[in-house]
């Protein structure tokens, strides 16, 4: 064993190792949470990411995503707006989260534009099928007016 590394497996930190953990207090409200700053190649520090922005982006651009690709679906289309709506909220609260914090803006935005292009889509399978409801609607009842005069012609 080295003098200066105790531990032959673990390699040595020194003040010029590109990926050195620094470990800083936070300037926040909590003075008793520590931030992890990662110092990499190219000298620039880049903060450790929220969990919470980066798990609402994640779910907004899974469901999303779902959402999109089930409102295609025809027919069954019109039930992806009970994915798309709630991955609109997580969007949109995980945008304003990442404001917020000062993170990435990348997942919660993508997440909300595939939301909300699967919802509108989904609101177009519903207007359709609105629409072919009440001509069904409408015909049942020409059905009936003609049976009526039918009727009213044999006596």
């Amino acid at each position: 064993m080295d003098e200066q590394n105790p531990h032959p497996i673990v390699p040595p930190q020194g003040p010029n190792d590109p990926n050195q953990q620094i470990m800083q207090p936070n300037q926040g409200q909590h003075p008793q949470q520590v931030v992890a700053v990662s110092v990499g190649e190219s000298g620039q520090v880049a903060k450790a990411s929220h969990g919470g922005v980066t798990a609402l982006g994640v779910i907004a651009t899974v469901f999303g995503s779902i959402g999109l690709l089930g409102s295609f679906i025809p027919c069954l289309g019109a039930l992806a707006i009970y994915i798309a709506v709630p991955a609109t909220i997580c969007g949109i609260i995980g945008i304003v989260l990442a404001n917020k914090h000062k993170v990435s803006l990348a997942l919660p935005t993508v997440g909300l534009v595939l939301s909300a292009i699967g919802g509108v889509i989904a609101i177009f399978q519903i207007m359709a099928i609105n629409e072919a409801a009440n001509e069904v609607d409408e015909a049942f009842e020409d059905f009936g007016r003609e049976m009526d005069r039918i009727e009213r012609l044999s006596r």
